[in-house]
């Protein structure tokens, strides 16, 4: 098997794996629960979404609802890349996401947040301007 199409099918199957609720007991009281209204999932939506920028260069990331209940990533790192095609899904702490680096190859890590402070971390990248493990932080504006 090709060696880029196996990491890229390992790294989607961690995303969707680190996606999915451990706690046993959300998922007992999921029947007892009532569903949550259009307007209540934007809402529990709106806390990840919008636009961050770092204050140091300019860089950006835009945060957008997906009807799918996904979300849009948008990256644009000052002289270095620009992400457009990234589709991230509901972590523990914030949002997993993917995209297609410069090279055509995909690249991925997650966003977190702590006020109106995202922070992105690259876990996985092959692409060599951007290492595993970079981080960059950007305030909502």
């Amino acid at each position: 098997m090709n060696y880029k199409v196996f990491i890229s099918f390992a790294f989607a199957t961690l995303m969707l794996c680190s996606c999915k609720n451990s706690k046993p007991e959300a998922a007992q009281n999921a029947d007892t629960q009532s569903e949550v209204t259009g307007k209540e999932a934007s809402t529990a939506n709106e806390s990840l979404t919008g636009h961050f920028v770092c204050d140091d260069d300019g860089s950006s990331l835009t945060i957008s609802a997906r009807e799918d209940g996904r979300y849009s990533i948008v990256i644009n790192l000052f002289r270095l890349t620009h992400l457009d095609n990234g589709v991230g899904g509901d972590a523990e702490g914030g949002i997993d996401f993917t995209a297609t680096d410069a090279n055509g190859e995909p690249i991925g890590g997650r966003i977190t947040f702590a006020d109106d402070t995202a922070t992105l971390t690259f876990i996985h990248s092959s692409w060599s301007l951007i290492e595993e493990g970079a981080k960059w932080e950007f305030r909502r504006k």
